[in-house]
């Protein structure tokens, strides 16, 4: 017997008669497929790059027990059906889908799934879909993203299964992300123009900000030389994200390096560094008018 999973958008109509999916449901039920519909929302990711792993559920099911999965609708969740394609493809499980494997988007989210499939190094990192049952197979201390947020902002720390449990409780409609804790002073922000690392500046948070190291939220840039590791990382993942200009955050601790976030738009510093990415960034504009 053949097991089909049809995903839609909305969870209320999850047991809805009447509608296309249900239609297909029956249509395949004749000639003995076992069909489940369920709501992208509820579908489960845990990246884990340490260990080369990536894994898949919906209502605690192993997305690999499907034979097929049909995306009908994705609606407002994109970045869940770019995944969801993604994932697919690296598991060998057929889909039918609306290109969500070419298109994408470039969301911390997005970013992770991106970062694991070209061997760069994450925190481990889990995104749940289904938050009744907030359950990650992470460490704590984790930090929390809220996929949306900006300069710091939607980004805490969950130390415990109870706080996990209050963010699920009050998050709202927000999605996060949620990421083991990696122990640090300062993080690299490298800034990336075309095929250069121009430079490195350490964001040293302030003493009274337990973990961000947010310029926003009053961190200093020092500007210093990272590693010729650190910046080869950044060059990496400038490219697998498609971006010819990028600020890449990354934290080392215990002689690792782990990527945090990469940044489309970057701020440059006002300082002598930043007169180095003058010239790149005219040579590059150059190059695109020609």
């Amino acid at each position: 017997m053949k097991r089909v999973l049809i995903l839609i958008k909305s969870k209320e109509k999850i047991n809805f008669v009447n509608t296309a999916s249900d239609s297909l449901k029956k249509y395949l039920a004749r000639d003995d497929y076992q069909v489940d519909r369920d709501y992208l929302g509820y579908v489960n990711f845990v990246f884990d790059s340490a260990g080369k792993k990536w894994d898949g559920f919906i209502r605690d099911k192993a997305l690999e027990s499907y034979d097929l999965i049909y995306l009908q609708t994705a609606g407002s969740m994109k970045d869940q059906a770019t995944l969801l394609a993604n994932y697919c493809t690296y598991k060998k499980i057929k889909i039918i889908e609306g290109n969500f494997v070419v298109t994408g988007s470039n969301s911390k989210l997005i970013q992770v799934m991106k970062c694991f499939q070209n061997s760069l190094p994450i925190p481990k990192t889990a995104f749940l879909g289904d938050w009744e049952k907030p359950n990650t197979n992470l460490d704590y201390p984790l930090v929390a993203k809220d996929l949306l947020g900006k300069g710091g902002a939607g980004v805490s720390m969950i130390n415990n299964k109870k706080e996990l449990t209050h963010l699920s409780k009050n998050k709202g409609s927000a999605e996060y992300l949620l990421q083991e804790f990696i122990p640090n002073k300062f993080d690299w922000r490298i800034l990336v123009i075309g095929d250069t690392a121009i430079y490195g500046c350490k964001r040293v948070r302030q003493e009274n900000e337990s973990f961000r190291n947010n310029v926003k939220l009053g961190a200093k840039e020092v500007l210093g030389e990272p590693s010729q590791e650190v910046k080869n990382i950044a060059l990496k993942a400038a490219k697998v994200m498609n971006l010819p200009i990028a600020g890449v955050d990354i934290i080392e601790n215990n002689g690792k390096a782990y990527i945090i976030e990469i940044n489309r738009s970057p701020s440059l510093p006002v300082s002598y560094e930043t007169f180095k990415a003058i010239p790149a960034l005219g040579e590059m504009i150059k190059k695109c008018l020609k």
